[in-house]
């Protein structure tokens, strides 16, 4: 009778690795966007890296709640020269969203705080987002806001449009 509840337990364990390997709960992202808003006249293009954590598949097999975290770079565009300007790089550390709608369809949302790494200040983040599941990859569009802190004249929010491609664990 021990042996059994051993082979019982050990059958259990399996289903349910077999049952959370069907699900993908790691996602990395390189996406590429172009500035809007206040900082559109003086970047020239936004580039970066974000890698997303699913706890599991949360609520009724439709929402994912998760943590993200990445790295974005605006790329400052000197205009010709006659300005002296910097690029604008931030660490984004923040809670993460998701609602899967049927054919692989989805729509996220982080939300949490961006660190400055350059000569900028850091700020609250945010990012919506709509994409596409493949098996093991995803496309995506996205908008991002990070509300400087500093409100300073020469300070400004950094904002993008822009298209991401991501693998899926």
């Amino acid at each position: 009778m021990k042996h059994l509840k051993t082979l019982f337990m050990v059958v259990s364990f399996g289903f349910c690795l077999a049952s959370s390997a069907q699900y993908k709960n790691f996602e990395g992202v390189v996406h590429l966007g172009v500035p809007t808003g206040e900082v559109e006249d003086f970047i020239n293009i936004v580039y970066g890296l974000e890698l997303t954590y699913y706890l599991s598949n949360d609520i009724g097999g439709v929402i994912d709640l998760g943590f993200t975290g990445g790295f974005t770079e605006f790329n400052y565009d000197t205009q010709g020269g006659f300005i002296d300007g910097y690029d604008a790089s931030f660490l984004k550390i923040a809670a993460s969203g998701k609602l899967n709608f049927q054919n692989n369809i989805y729509f996220s949302t982080d939300l949490g705080y961006a660190i400055g790494l350059d000569q900028v200040d850091g700020g609250l983040y945010f990012s919506p987002k709509i994409g596409y599941h493949f098996d093991s990859f995803l496309v995506q569009l996205f908008y991002s806001h990070i509300r400087n802190n500093s409100r300073g004249v020469n300070d400004a929010d950094y904002s993008s449009l822009g298209v991401g491609f991501g693998i899926r664990l």
